[in-house]
């Protein structure tokens, strides 16, 4: 794929051309705006209850970070004796790995410019090898996220969306407290896609109206290494970085999810970051295209259906006078979700 290759904005691509045939967001004043009050949980999940892959707390980092790798995964919920403790998630992993780094170079973790000190030091093959043999051995459940959060099929759906701005996935559960199902923000975004018609005007007005776009795009340039760049979206406390030349032309993006490069072989941590995400592209196609965007003046309605459509977790946003492949922000799942919970 060439260095540039990205996906023109008149081409990107836009499997929702039923919406165009949907009623404008003038005709949506008899729509039902409580219609998300009477959702509850189970409308939401799979008809075809599939087993739920979770970690037991005692099992090593190693084998967590395989099993979420094999089944593409975020996070995972974390048991013991069969009852949910907590879960782990792909950021804390990366987050743990990085300190492992940082503590092998000797830098202080609340050092203001550990970022710097970490790219100007050299890692030898034998620090690599160090990091990797306390990362494999480390167990799961001294890295569980916040507090044990679960929700039940009788939930309202509202509660579970505001679960989600701050977890990436819930546990659902039954009466006797097993896990049932998982539920994530694709999985809403998805059921809202089945029911625009429902979601009242504001599903038809438009992102910049909502104001739920994140600016400016967050980037590094292509040749900074994956460890520099995940250590800078851990310092800024964001989910994603744009991929960007010394033109700051967008190839691509990299999110905590790609750490799965790496998995196995953390030296890949010291490539450049769009060589390193290109290797990642080839392993799944949904990777082969660097960017999907919209525009400013796009409705919700558009954007969740593409999100939904193209299953991925961001758009990145242009406005007219934008340079072709340069963005003026990102819409997350997260921001989309947002509405509907104000």
């Amino acid at each position: 794929m060439s260095k540039r290759a990205s996906v023109e904005m008149s081409r990107s691509p836009d499997p929702i051309q039923f919406l165009n045939k949907m009623q404008r967001k003038e005709d949506q004043k008899e729509a039902d705006e409580k219609f998300l009050d009477k959702v509850k949980i189970s409308q939401i999940l799979p008809l075809e209850k599939k087993p739920v892959v979770v970690i037991n707390g005692d099992a090593t980092l190693e084998n967590c970070l395989k099993t979420m790798v094999e089944n593409n995964l975020y996070s995972l919920p974390i048991t013991a004796n069969d009852q949910l403790i907590g879960h782990v998630d792909l950021k804390t992993i990366v987050h743990f790995l990085l300190n492992l780094f940082y503590e092998t170079a000797n830098i202080p973790k609340d050092a203001s410019d550990k970022v710097e000190q970490l790219q100007k030091n050299k890692f030898t093959a034998e620090d690599v090898a160090q990091v990797t043999s306390k990362f494999n051995s480390k167990v799961v459940k001294e890295l569980i996220v916040g507090p044990k959060i679960q929700r039940t099929e009788t939930d309202e759906l509202k509660l579970l969306i505001k679960d989600l701005s701050t977890h990436e996935r819930v546990p659902i559960v039954d009466g006797t407290h097993k896990i049932i199902g998982v539920a994530s923000q694709a999985l809403i975004v998805s059921f809202l896609v089945k029911n625009l018609d429902k979601l009242g005007p504001r599903a038809f007005e438009t992102i910049e109206e909502l104001n739920i776009i994140n600016s400016p795009v967050h980037t590094v340039l292509d040749e900074t290494p994956v460890i520099i760049s995940y250590a800078k979206m851990l310092d800024s406390n964001i989910s994603a970085l744009g991929i960007a030349d010394e033109d700051q032309l967008m190839l691509g993006v990299i999110s905590f999810k790609d750490i799965r490069g790496a998995f196995g072989n953390f030296s890949k941590l010291f490539q450049g970051t769009e060589d390193y995400i290109n290797e990642i592209r080839q392993m799944d196609f949904r990777d082969m295209i660097p960017t999907v965007n919209i525009k400013v003046t796009a409705s919700l309605a558009k954007a969740i259906a593409k999100l939904d459509a193209c299953r991925i977790h961001r758009l990145f946003v242009y406005k007219e006078g934008d340079k072709p492949h340069h963005f003026s922000g990102i819409l997350s799942l997260n921001n989309a979700l947002s509405v509907f919970i104000r």
